[in-house]
């Protein structure tokens, strides 16, 4: 019987490492048109696709025109010494390499900072900082000229699930320069939106989908 308590570790360790994995998120952009007093989507206005490998990294960003023309794709560099992505390079739909990113983290594997650069001339273009809250969501993003010049702060505020449900975005003065809410109308099983109605001057403003794709490890 000294051995029931390991094998019980034992059984639910595998559980957990033979969970599906997120292995893409899909997310469409929709403006929206007010038809007899209601508000209804109108028409895609921007696609997006993550793609994630088993350890929860992103790997890759795929950008689309609204007509599901691939229009550019980020992905993520690895090096033999780390389990994260040490930077990313952003290709034309062409590969053409445009420009490069380098990462930086803190102990707890969140992203702290990424520097941009110009593929070309390797000049640097601009640098983004992170803050996180307790339970790992980002809740800013200070975009920093090259120079090292605040342009401007993207504040999120987040649901006990961990879902994003305000965006702002001030000046380096502070002061705001957009406000959405974000009402969710769907949810799949683990509570994870995949339908919301952005909301700008108490009106709708877009309706967002998002189709979330798990792989078996």
């Amino acid at each position: 019987m000294k051995y029931l308590p390991l094998l019980l570790v034992l059984f639910i360790a595998c559980q957990e490492t033979d969970k599906p994995f997120l292995k893409q998120e899909k997310n469409q952009v929709w403006s929206v048109k007010e038809v007899d007093g209601e508000h209804t989507k109108d028409q895609v206005t921007f696609l997006e696709t993550y793609e994630y490998d088993e350890a929860g990294n992103e790997i890759g960003h795929l950008l689309y025109s609204p007509t599901g023309e691939l229009s550019g794709k980020e992905l993520a560099v690895f090096d033999d010494e780390y389990e994260q992505p040490i930077g990313t390079r952003y290709y034309t739909p062409e590969d053409s390499l445009l420009s490069y990113y380098s990462l930086k983290y803190d102990d707890n594997g969140q992203k702290t900072s990424r520097w941009g650069f110009d593929a070309t001339n390797d000049e640097l273009l601009r640098m983004e900082n992170f803050k996180y809250d307790k339970k790992g969501n980002m809740i800013q993003k200070d975009i920093l000229s090259a120079d090292n010049q605040l342009q401007s702060s993207f504040i999120f505020t987040y649901d006990a699930y961990g879902n994003k449900t305000s965006l702002n975005i001030k000046d380096p003065k502070g002061e705001t320069l957009l406000t959405e809410t974000y009402k969710i109308t769907k949810f799949d099983d683990q509570k994870r939106w995949v339908e919301n109605w952005g909301w700008r001057d108490d009106k709708p403003y877009s309706f967002r989908v998002r189709e979330l794709v798990y792989e078996e490890k």
